[in-house]
């Protein structure tokens, strides 16, 4: 009889799991609680772990966050009463992100990560403990703790050109180089930023899929009509890129690789910061185009577009007939 409810249990399962993988959410997590009810009654543990891991994601990306730290929490529970340590940093993982994206709430999702790093540094699993220094770094860049996140992100780039993590060494140096601009720092943008371009040429490896073009897009735009001040790294940007020192033909070379890509972590920066750019230097209607492409993505996506209706609101621009 077991083996039979133990059949059927996988079975369910497995639909939950290509429905998962199809994007199709709610009935992935109807297939998941059937499978989960059995494993409790037969006292599975190796399948009750895997239907609440898989619920967890499933409520996450349906923005359903605190149904999926429900399940995250039931799971560090059966997991610390069988003093199962496998993969559980990345449940904190998990719930930190649950925190930070879908609850705002930054304080929490700080505590969940950290708890990532103390069981990654006692394991020494530095590949993982790399990427959650770098998750606490995004959490203070989307915070604006701007000074905290360049701690973070500069750990976790340690960690990587220390184990030749190639893939990963281009997104830190993005994301120190846009640290950089959001201080006003424009020198050390410009530094990483022709770091990351040397990365680039040297590996391959252009992770972030035209990101460091909007940080370089960006820092000209600061430095116009003083840009003599950093000649010397300009000159390197120029000679690196083959680009000249035109924010617009960095800023179209962000758009149009990320949109060749479909990443649309550069694609909506690149499409608000220069459509930002071209509004407010007597460009409107190229601005507004760019806005309504914005804006379109982030609908058909699900992705948070506020700093358009911000900008929005305090220009003037009716949101709704972008």
């Amino acid at each position: 009889m077991d083996s039979q409810e133990l059949s059927k249990a996988k079975s369910f399962e497995y639909d939950g799991f290509k429905l998962e993988k199809s994007f199709k959410y709610p009935q992935a997590i109807i297939n998941y609680k059937r499978a989960l009810k059995i494993y409790d009654e037969l006292k599975n543990q190796e399948g009750i772990v895997f239907c609440l891991s898989s619920l967890g994601a499933c409520y996450y990306y349906l923005e359903k966050a605190k149904g999926a730290i429900g399940q995250f929490n039931r799971l560090l529970g059966i997991k610390k009463k069988n003093k199962d340590t496998k993969n559980i940093e990345d449940i904190h993982y998990m719930m930190g992100t649950a925190y930070l994206y879908k609850l705002d709430n930054y304080k929490m999702s700080i505590r969940c990560y950290k708890k990532a790093v103390k069981l990654s540094q006692r394991k020494k699993d530095y590949s993982n403990l790399s990427y959650w220094y770098y998750a606490i770094g995004m959490a203070g860049f989307v915070k604006e703790k701007y000074s905290q996140s360049l701690i973070y992100f500069k750990k976790s780039l340690q960690i990587r050109k220390a184990h030749n993590d190639n893939y990963d060494i281009g997104s830190n140096y993005s994301y120190i180089a846009m640290t950089y601009i959001r201080l006003e720092k424009i020198k050390m943008a410009l530094v990483y930023s022709l770091k990351h371009l040397h990365h680039i040429k040297e590996t391959g490896y252009d992770r972030e899929n035209g990101y460091i073009h909007i940080v370089i897009a960006l820092a000209l735009i600061f430095l116009e009509g003083k840009r003599n001040k950093h000649g010397k790294l300009i000159e390197d940007l120029t000679e690196i890129s083959g680009f000249p020192p035109d924010e617009n033909r960095y800023f179209k070379y962000a758009i149009n690789k990320a949109e060749h890509n479909n990443y649309f972590d550069t694609l909506q920066p690149a499409l608000y910061e220069y459509g930002r750019y071209l509004f407010l230097t007597g460009k409107q209607s190229e601005g507004l185009k760019l806005f309504s492409k914005y804006k379109k993505y982030a609908l058909k996506l699900n992705l948070h577009n506020e700093n358009l209706k911000a900008f929005c609101d305090a220009n003037r621009i009716s949101y709704s007939e972008l």
